[in-house]
């Protein structure tokens, strides 16, 4: 478990430092969709995380903040300055929440329930950070952060074998008179003829018809 914590509190940290920008022009132009999904992901995987590392403060202030923003999302609010300013304080009480952790500290009591009512469509703000506790926080040093390389092919611990392609037995294209559908030649299954039993019948059949059915089988 100190290991996940570990690769939680880097992972945290390297997103935090761009995200700060992204939430500065997410302010300056809140239709930027793109910026907006960048912020709704971090409190998303922030939420899942803290609820695999049983961190119930941090779940409850990144779950806060996730709903807020997938009702943007979604069109059913509006991205105010109220709005804004309230989901860039949880970020920010994130930030000091992670850094608490890093140094094996626990972060002090109280403010969270001001900031989860600060995200709610009503007239309260989101309040300043407490002077005592950004002290405090900002005083611990920090770890160093870690760097984690993900394997981009895990299914091969399990099988060294390389995937083999899936030949189709058919092709399916839009044309303009609508989908053309074609049999996959190389799949259809395939008669070994027997040349000297077919040359045997050939030679026996007396009219045209049967030399035309023997000759046409044989092609197809």
């Amino acid at each position: 478990m100190e290991e996940l914590l570990g690769e939680f509190i880097a992972e945290t940290r390297e997103t935090l430092e761009p995200l700060a920008g992204e939430i500065v022009a997410w302010e300056a132009d809140p239709s930027d969709r793109a910026r907006l999904d960048s912020i709704f992901r971090f409190v998303h995987t922030v939420k899942g995380s803290c609820g695999f590392l049983d961190l119930p403060r941090l779940e409850r202030l990144s779950h806060s903040a996730e709903s807020a923003l997938a009702e943007v999302r979604s069109g059913d609010r509006s991205a105010d300055r109220k709005l804004v300013n309230a989901v860039l304080a949880i970020i920010d009480r994130i930030g000091e929440f992670v850094e608490a952790l890093a140094a094996g500290e626990v972060y002090p009591e109280g403010g969270d329930e001001a900031l989860i009512l600060a995200l709610e469509d009503n007239e309260v703000e989101a309040p300043e950070p407490t002077p005592a506790i950004v002290a405090q926080v900002q005083s611990t040093p920090r770890a160093p952060a870690r760097s984690i390389r993900l394997d981009p092919k895990p299914g091969l611990q399990f099988a060294a074998a390389e995937t083999q392609p899936v030949v189709p037995d058919i092709f399916v294209a839009q044309t303009a008179k609508g989908w053309a559908v074609e049999l996959n030649n190389a799949t259809l299954p395939r008669l070994i003829v027997n040349r000297s039993y077919y040359a045997e019948l050939s030679g026996a059949a007396q009219d045209k018809g049967s030399k035309a059915w023997l000759n046409d089988s044989l092609q197809s």
